[in-house]
């Protein structure tokens, strides 16, 4: 019996024993899964922290390298950050002293916040606005294109405004430039004792000036650009195939003088100038010109041309008229001798 109850004992034990290393091993199994999940986690934790540093620098690079200006403002106005082009325009700004935007972006720095200033925007509707500056910077204004951006808390809240800043100013200097050359361009055009225009190959008069309208005999320009010039040719004596054979061949025409027919079908003598315009193919645009009216030249030129022709004639008759009167007188004379 007591060998019987120890066996049962034995086998008891043993089963527990066994149930006890299973368990162990099962645990074992789940805690070696375990790790190797938490090792693949802090793997991935790592790569992202090494992606997001990674992603950090290219966005600085990024911002640090454009030729715009970035700045983050909070709510109080205080500058946050510049990146380095803001940072060459504006390089006395400390961060560390938190600088209020419309101190240290004007010099002299300004007392309030600007009125035309779009982060104030910004804030108050949480929208992207944009405005044009005329920023005080010494002895000059400064043109700047601000757009301005909210970035939102978790909760959605606007806590701060990111500014993109481009400095315009040479581009509408030039634009004015350009504007004040245009103005002058069209006083002249429009106002010059002599025509000027631009013609297609195609025969399409894109551009006339007055003098030119009232050299030829219309009303208006829109009158005029009803006409091409492939159809109805205004050089009784130069057609329009000769005129494009001519300046296609040498590139321009100087001086050119030629009877035009206006539209009443009188005749006006030109004096015309013209070169080829192309694109940058080499193709061609248009035919630029000016034409000089010289009718009354032509005029004043043939009536002393006639004039002396007269001259010419009298003096002759003159001299032929004393020539016999001296043969006459010289020939009796001759006679008695």
């Amino acid at each position: 019996l007591d060998i019987t109850e120890r066996k049962r004992a034995e086998e008891i034990a043993q089963k527990a024993k066994n149930e006890l290393e299973m368990k162990v091993e099962e645990r074992t199994a789940e805690l070696i899964a375990a790790n190797e999940i938490l090792r693949q986690e802090i793997e991935e934790r790592k790569q992202a922290e090494e992606a997001l540093r990674t992603n950090e620098i290219k966005y600085r690079t990024l911002v640090d390298n454009i030729p715009i200006g970035v700045t983050l403002i909070n709510r109080n106005m205080e500058v946050l950050t510049i990146n380095s082009q803001l940072q060459k325009w504006y390089p006395n700004i400390k961060l560390d002293k938190k600088p209020l935007c419309y101190q240290a972006f004007n010099d002299p720095p300004g007392e309030g916040v600007c009125t035309y200033c779009p982060t104030i925007k910004t804030f108050e509707d949480g929208k992207v606005h944009g405005t044009l500056t005329e920023t005080p910077a010494g002895d000059e204004i400064r043109h700047y294109r601000v757009v301005s951006s909210p970035v939102a808390d978790k909760g959605g809240k606007v806590v701060a405004s990111i500014e993109m800043v481009e400095d315009v100013t040479d581009r509408m200097r030039m634009e004015k430039a350009l504007q004040d050359s245009e103005r002058r361009f069209k006083s002249i055009f429009e106002n010059a004792p002599i025509g000027f225009y631009r013609t297609t190959p195609d025969g399409r008069i894109l551009d006339a000036n007055p003098a030119l309208i009232e050299i030829l005999g219309y009303a208006s320009f829109e009158q005029l650009a009803t006409v091409n010039l492939e159809t109805r040719d205004y050089h009784p004596d130069y057609s329009r195939l000769q005129f494009k054979e001519r300046i296609e061949r040498d590139g321009q025409i100087m001086g050119m003088e030629s009877p035009w027919k206006r539209q009443d079908g009188t005749l006006r003598h030109i004096r015309e100038n013209a070169k080829i315009v192309r694109d940058a193919n080499g193709e061609i645009v248009c035919y630029e010109g000016t034409v000089e009216d010289i009718t009354e030249q032509k005029q004043s030129a043939d009536q002393v041309r006639n004039l002396s022709q007269q001259l010419i004639q009298a003096q002759e008759d003159e001299r032929q008229m004393i020539s016999r009167e001296l043969h006459d007188r010289i020939a009796p004379v001759s006679y008695t001798h």
